[in-house]
């Protein structure tokens, strides 16, 4: 359902992208909500999954299993449809190189597979291209770099006390979108309430009610 509303969102940009030569997110608001929501949910959807598996494992986390996991998922696909891009980029060009070292950094930042977010190839925006649908990427990798660190923090209070404060310092120094960070914060907590809070009792059978969808 979500990624369906993103391609609606991403649809109507499209549409006027042909008409009118420029590339802007749709003034629509209800398109503009079907996709910039669904991204929201997205991520906290991501940080709930994997911050519950830190949680059932009282942050003592299976680092290969999960950045195999991870990479298996999303390189793949990844480089398919950055293969892809590039191509038609450079047929924009008439596959003429303008600039080989530019050409060599647009390539190569690709490699990154998401953690740097490509605009361009070969001095193309590559924007109208794939949308720049990969720029969730940066912060889905960052999240899963980040998690074993942070999962230490569930550990004990000493763990909490080294933890805690060099994650926040990587945060502030590091990572300037604090506006994303902190819709992963409330995937974090909903893993919490689930973790903490029995909802196979009479007095909180309620929780499972789908009005509670309303919440989030």
């Amino acid at each position: 359902i979500l990624a369906i509303s993103v391609l609606f969102q991403h649809a109507v940009t499209n549409y006027a992208y042909f008409v009118t030569g420029t590339w802007t997110i749709t003034d629509v608001r209800f398109y503009r909500h079907l996709g910039g929501e669904s991204v929201i949910l997205f991520f906290m959807i991501t940080s709930f999954l994997y911050w519950s598996k830190a949680i059932a494992s009282k942050g003592k986390l299976d680092i290969y299993a999960l950045y195999r996991s991870r990479f298996l998922r999303l390189a793949p696909m990844y480089l398919f449809s950055a293969i892809i891009v590039m191509v038609i980029a450079l047929a924009q060009t008439s596959f003429a190189i303008a600039s080989p070292m530019v050409f060599v950094r647009d390539a190569l930042s690709w490699l990154s597979f998401g953690i740097v977010t490509t605009t361009t190839v070969n001095g193309i925006s590559i924007i109208p291209i794939n949308a720049g649908i990969h720029w969730t990427l940066h912060f889905e990798w960052i999240f899963y770099l980040l998690l074993p660190v942070t999962a230490l923090v569930l550990r004990n209070k000493i763990s909490t006390g080294i933890a805690l404060p060099a994650f926040l310092l990587f945060l502030y120094f590091f990572v300037p979108d604090w506006g994303y960070w902190i819709i992963f914060l409330f995937g974090m907590a909903a893993a919490h309430v689930v973790a903490l809070v029995p909802v196979d009792t009479p007095r909180t059978v309620w929780m499972r009610s789908p009005w509670m969808a309303i919440v989030p």
